[in-house]
């Protein structure tokens, strides 16, 4: 992994990324904020980012390139598109990661610290976490739809398999 120092005060990152989704929601004040406790860091195809089960508050925003999430193993989920984010969980509530994360080809993330965000200055945290905090939960929302979606689906698949089993019985 390359990393950058924080990005505070770098215009160049800031003209860059501010029309990302997840950044652009956030207005050009709180940009600049979150900004200044973020990180761009650039993974090669096959890195691990985060390690499922291993304490980090990171969240991570994609900038560019692909990422795999897996958990034990096994692939959920790929993110591909600017703005996606992961790590949310436990940037939110400072827990081990629930999945590993490995780069799929070259990739840029924005790595935001969560430790860091108390350091807002008073006149624009409260709104900062509360439009930061909000683009969280619509991003859970998002994945528990999802998840909801899968789940009632193995099962109907499960219950379907049973009966099957059960008609094959003597």
């Amino acid at each position: 992994m390359q990393e950058s120092p924080f990005l505070h005060g770098r215009d160049d990152v800031f003209y860059k990324l501010k029309n990302i989704p997840f950044l652009d929601a956030l207005g050009t004040d709180h940009v600049w904020q979150v900004l200044s406790f973020s990180k761009l860091r650039v993974y090669e195809n096959g890195e691990m980012i985060t390690e499922e089960e291993v304490p980090d508050t990171w969240l991570y925003l994609l900038v560019s390139g692909e990422v795999t999430i897996s958990k034990r193993g096994r692939e959920l989920l790929r993110l591909h598109h600017a703005g996606e984010a992961f790590g949310e969980i436990s940037f939110l509530d400072g827990s081990v990661r629930s999945a590993t994360v490995t780069a799929t080809g070259r990739t840029v993330c924005l790595a935001i610290n969560a430790d860091m965000i108390s350091r807002i200055p008073l006149q624009y945290r409260a709104s900062c976490f509360a439009t930061l905090y909000r683009m969280l939960a619509e991003i859970i929302a998002q994945r528990l739809r999802r998840t909801s979606s899968e789940l009632h689906y193995v099962i109907a698949e499960n219950r379907d398999l049973k009966h099957q089993l059960a008609n094959l019985q003597p």
